[in-house]
């Protein structure tokens, strides 16, 4: 199957991957603190009308080409979109981390991950790490 476009913002991109089935919010570039809301907010409205269309659904988060993120920004996403996320019925979550380790450290990448990380368990979603998409789909299909 083939993955479809949701939504493009500037360059960033949300799509549904039908064979998971999934939502992949990539996020490329460096966004401002309100484009970073936008684009996840729109990732939870698309997710909450997908979850409805096909019971089960995961939630993918492509940061391979972002630059950095602002620290508020990241706070927000553990604090606020991801209890929302688990209360529209999100239970797994892989992210695509970018493999060099300048690009990791300038995103502030060890806070968002300890935060969401952190959250993510209060909330009971299986939060995984990879290094690419096709590893991050095949965990997905294996767990949802």
């Amino acid at each position: 199957m083939q993955t479809i476009r949701l939504y493009t913002l500037g360059e960033s991109t949300i799509d549904f991957d039908p064979s998971v089935p999934c939502i992949v919010v990539k996020q490329i570039g460096f966004l401002t603190s309100d484009e970073f809301r936008e684009i996840q907010e729109k990732a939870l409205d698309l997710y909450v009308v997908k979850k409805k269309e096909y019971g089960k659904l995961a939630w993918l988060s492509n940061i391979q080409e972002s630059d950095a993120v602002e620290m508020e920004s990241l706070k927000w996403a553990a604090e606020d979109l991801t209890p929302r996320s688990y209360q529209a019925g999100n239970r797994y979550s892989a992210v695509v981390l970018p493999e060099e380790e300048y690009t990791m450290a300038s995103m502030n990448a060890e806070i968002y991950t300890e935060e969401s990380v952190r959250k993510a368990n209060e909330q009971k979603i299986e939060t995984r790490m990879f290094k690419d998409e096709a590893s991050a789909k095949m965990w997905l299909r294996m767990v949802e």
